[in-house]
């Protein structure tokens, strides 16, 4: 009983990085967590980890990621900039 009370918590949190994984991811996080329901969380947390991530959700993150990138240089030339004067 006291070993249930260590276990079913740890089950729950992997249950949930599986879900955030599977959001991340672009995947069906439903099906992600139905499958770490019925064989185990680490098996599910495996297979996403396999598939990796969608393309359009790639394609996305990596927009988003260049748009940062932009801002900083763009921030960074203009405190430069001010600093000369």
């Amino acid at each position: 009983m006291e070993i249930l009370l260590i276990v079913f918590p740890m089950y729950v949190i992997f249950l949930v990085a599986v879900a955030i994984l599977a959001k991340r991811y672009g995947r069906n996080v439903f099906g992600y967590v139905v499958l770490g329901l019925f064989f185990s969380p680490i098996t599910a947390f495996v297979l996403l980890l396999c598939r990796g991530e969608e393309e359009s959700t790639k394609a996305e993150r990596l927009e988003d990621e260049w748009k940062f990138i932009h801002s900083v240089i763009v921030n960074c030339e203009q405190e430069r900039k001010l600093k000369q004067k």
